[in-house]
């Protein structure tokens, strides 16, 4: 995934209309291109992309971006690259400390595994492709 050319247009809508911090945070966590992002890209690559919006001339996707980053780092287990993005945007704004410090407090390493649970039998009434219809189940640890 290129970091550098990803469409932004609804992390931008919702950066438009938040008037607080913590409203961005909740609708960028959301976000399935933010989420896709958290999966696919490395920690590493997060960081560099952040540090180039940073010293990037901030247009309307560029004011953005560096909250896009915070947030897909603050989805992966590994916390260290979220904390290194935190002193990272230190300067550059109140918005960027105070987003960096409430998604460095608020991070919660989840492992998502999908383990076969024997002893359940399948919903003949369940959709195809289902948890039910598969006897499996998706646990958040």
């Amino acid at each position: 995934m290129n970091l550098d050319n990803i469409d932004l247009s609804n992390a931008i809508r919702v950066y438009s209309l938040s008037n607080t911090p913590l409203f961005l945070i909740r609708k960028l966590q959301a976000d399935p291109l933010v989420q896709r992002m958290a999966r696919t890209a490395s920690g590493e690559d997060l960081i560099a992309a952040l540090r180039r919006s940073l010293a990037a001339q901030a247009d309307e996707a560029g004011g953005v971006r560096p909250f896009v980053y915070l947030v897909a780092l603050w989805l992966q287990p590994d916390a260290s690259r979220l904390r290194d993005a935190a002193v990272a945007v230190a300067a550059h704004g109140s918005w960027h400390s105070y987003i960096a410090s409430a998604l460095v407090e608020t991070h919660s390493p989840v492992q998502v595994r999908r383990i076969d649970a024997p002893g359940y039998l399948p919903n003949p009434q369940s959709k195809a492709g289902s948890p039910a219809a598969n006897n499996s189940r998706t646990i958040n640890t």
